[in-house]
């Protein structure tokens, strides 16, 4: 398998911490950066409703946003597009306690849940024939997005509500490959050419690993009724890629071991956040410098050893000003709510440059900064 790496970002068009986040500077920056993939964040819950019937329905004004935005990226060359769903409708009758509960699988709820994936997931997928890749989860060995009802809904900490709001690992298993079997039917259905990708776990290689065995033994050997292309976050915050490798591989052998060779995986989420280094005693800046150049050196690794990973989404394109924990530093430019407004953070410009060629000029990227860039600001498309 020829390695084709594409290289893209993970992000929301909308709904981020700071409110300042527009849909269009979203998309703008995903296609100025010169990405070939995105991996979009296509909620159920904000996309579609229940109706009357308890039939699924389109949002038609967040539909009508997010073709537009859509066009920005096709147009300006981001067409590999995945869309990812981890927020669910639910059957009428069920209150859901936080965004991420499931019905239990012994409840009344549990298969008329499954049945609205299925109708939700056709109805997107015929709706958006951009997007041909769907992963339908994600980190779904996770108490976050992966719990019992009366789970808090400020509940963002494994373990939170305690053993009897939290499913065991077994059980997440089994669900995650019923919500893949319900939901793949529903993207097959709504478009013929779309693929499946499977809801990526999270945690270290081995336990990863473990995770996605369980789901494989409990798919009877019929894989692509599940899913179509492997996933996963192999997260790597000391930057050594020789460990990103071997997690990668950790999941790939277990394909294998399972006789489902010779498939694509994607890494629908990586990258580091500034604040981590900060426990060396590096400044904030300083962390984001040296993590430049730890993602450089990634997707170097990544092309010359897994010629099997085709897509590769960076965690995440915008900095929050505020938010919870580690989320708040991982992007690739500043957060609107900075003094400076958006501009490109040192990971932003290697990856640029990387990317474009160490040439390429980067003014474009300053198009939704505060401050002035040269004074060229015909260029950048700034108000005088």
């Amino acid at each position: 398998m020829k390695n084709k790496l594409l290289i893209g970002v993970g992000e929301m068009f909308e709904g981020a911490v700071d409110p300042s986040v527009t849909p269009e500077q979203v998309s703008y920056l995903t296609a100025a950066m010169g990405f070939g993939t995105m991996r979009v964040w296509t909620h159920h819950s904000d996309l579609l409703y229940l109706g009357k019937n308890g039939e699924p329905c389109l949002n038609d004004d967040k539909v009508a946003l997010y073709k537009k935005q859509l066009k920005t990226l096709i147009d300006g060359g981001v067409r590999h597009l995945v869309g990812m769903n981890h927020c669910y409708l639910y059957p009428e009758g069920f209150v859901a306690s936080a965004f991420n509960v499931v019905p239990l699988p012994e409840s009344e709820y549990y298969k008329p849940f499954l049945e609205i994936q299925t109708k939700s997931c056709k109805l997107l997928a015929e709706t958006f024939g951009e997007i041909l890749y769907w992963e339908i989860g994600n980190e779904i060995n996770a108490d976050r997005f992966l719990a019992k009802p009366g789970f808090p809904s400020s509940g963002l900490a494994e373990g939170a509500g305690g053993a009897e709001l939290n499913f065991t690992l077994d059980e997440k298993a089994q669900i995650t490959v019923d919500i893949c079997k319900y939901s793949v039917l529903g993207v097959k259905q709504g478009n013929r050419k779309a693929k499946s990708v499977l809801p990526s776990p999270a945690g270290d290689g081995a336990t990863v690993a473990a995770f996605v065995d369980k789901m494989y033994g409990l798919m009877g050997g019929r894989y692509r009724d599940y899913f179509d292309i492997l996933s996963c976050h192999p997260y790597n915050f000391d930057g050594q890629f020789d460990r990103l490798i071997a997690y990668c591989n950790l999941i790939k052998k277990v394909a294998d071991n399972r006789g489902d060779k010779n498939l694509e995986m994607y890494l629908t989420e990586y990258g580091y956040y500034d604040d981590d280094l900060m426990k060396f005693g590096l400044s904030r800046s300083e962390s984001d410098i040296r993590q430049a150049a730890y993602l450089v050196g990634d997707m170097e690794a990544i092309k010359q050893k897994l010629p099997y990973v085709t897509a590769i989404h960076i965690f995440r394109l915008l900095d929050w000003h505020t938010g919870p924990g580690m989320e708040m530093t991982f992007g690739l430019f500043a957060s609107p709510d900075t003094d400076t407004g958006i501009i490109p953070k040192a990971k932003g410009l290697a990856l640029y440059k990387y990317i474009n060629g160490a040439d390429a000029d980067i003014r474009k990227l300053y198009k939704y900064a505060k401050i002035n860039v040269q004074g060229d600001k015909e260029y950048l498309g700034l108000p005088s």
